[in-house]
């Protein structure tokens, strides 16, 4: 039996090149995509759940005072023993990982201080004819709400209006395509139940 899902993200443009997903992790560091699911019960209740992959840690909580979930992905160049265990048993602990995650900050010399690009695709969580569970985003589009920058001094020359134009290619193109390329080439169709809190 298949789960459709729609899901609605935002994606905060990374402190990397100007891109999401081309920085590269140093050894088995994780690189983390944070996707927000709005919830409309307000009297849901918070919960956790990990989902662990061959090679990703796929986290999902909710939080009543804020009425969204979140869908935490953990990606890993290899997993360890100890790596591979991890399980968030907090939602306020587990909070504390994303302020750091979040880039508004610096790419290249141009300071992001507000851009978000809501990110929506359909999520299809299932399992195949021999059982072997899979999840899958398909449909993928985003939209820039708003680009508000900051030009540093430094070594890059750029007019605001060019990068902006840019960057709203980029994150209309080029993102929601490697966003979902990269999240299913990376679960590869491997899905496992790790926990259920």
């Amino acid at each position: 039996m298949l789960e459709v899902v729609t899901v609605l993200a935002v994606l905060v443009a990374s402190s990397h090149r100007g891109t999401c997903l081309d920085r590269s992790p140093r050894s088995d560091a994780p690189t983390r995509l944070f996707i927000p699911l709005l919830v409309p019960d307000q009297n849901y209740r918070t919960r956790l759940r990990t989902y662990r992959f061959s090679n990703i840690l796929l986290t999902h909580f909710s939080s009543a005072n804020e009425r969204r979930d979140w869908l935490v992905f953990g990606l890993r160049r290899k997993w360890s023993a100890t790596n591979a265990a991890v399980v968030l048993r907090s939602y306020w602990w587990a909070r504390l990982m994303w302020v750091p995650m979040i880039p508004v900050g610096m790419i290249g010399t141009i300071n992001i201080s507000a851009s978000e690009i809501h990110f929506n695709a359909t999520m299809t969580v299932g399992r195949d004819s021999r059982g072997t569970g899979f999840m899958e985003l398909t449909d993928c589009k985003s939209t820039v709400d708003h680009v508000d920058l900051n030009v540093q001094s430094g070594d890059w020359v750029v007019t605001v209006a060019d990068w902006l134009l840019d960057f709203e290619t980029i994150a209309k193109d080029l993102i929601p395509k490697a966003v979902c390329e990269h999240i299913n080439d990376t679960i590869n169709h491997e899905f496992i139940w790790f926990g259920d809190g």
